[in-house]
């Protein structure tokens, strides 16, 4: 950044992109409200939940701040549990709250290995890349 920019900036401005918990909410409340109408409208969640999943990690590593580039492959698969835990109301939850909602994110979890993998992987490429280039 130039001297002239950074006297451009009005005191007391951070930087550009979302911080961490910002990147977490942003992931985890679009993707558990999808989660609860899928489950409720089909009784699962599927490649659309996926998907979109994948495409939240993936946008959420290009805008996050630089500062916190690390929370960019970190926050995305705690977000797809969170979104776990707020759709597992329409998964359906048997016995009891805590061992069904157990129950219900872990094997959510493990269904969704693959995707959790290819979307760490890719967030992570995603923020090596914006760390080399300084973007």
């Amino acid at each position: 950044m130039s001297a002239a920019a950074t006297r451009a900036r009005p005191r007391g401005a951070t930087s550009q992109g979302w911080t961490w918990w910002g990147l977490f909410v942003i992931e985890t409340v679009p993707l558990g409200l999808l989660g609860l109408l899928l489950a409720w409208l089909t009784d699962g969640l599927g490649a659309v939940f996926n998907a979109t999943y994948l495409g939240l990690a993936i946008v959420g590593s290009f805008r996050v701040r630089r500062s916190d580039l690390l929370a960019a492959f970190i926050v995305p698969p705690i977000a797809y549990a969170a979104a776990l835990v707020i759709a597992s109301p329409a998964l359906g939850l048997g016995g009891s709250i805590l061992l069904g909602l157990g129950a219900t994110v872990s094997s959510g979890l493990a269904v969704a290995a693959p995707w959790i993998f290819a979307a760490t992987v890719a967030a992570f490429a995603v923020a090596v890349w914006r760390g080399r280039t300084g973007r």
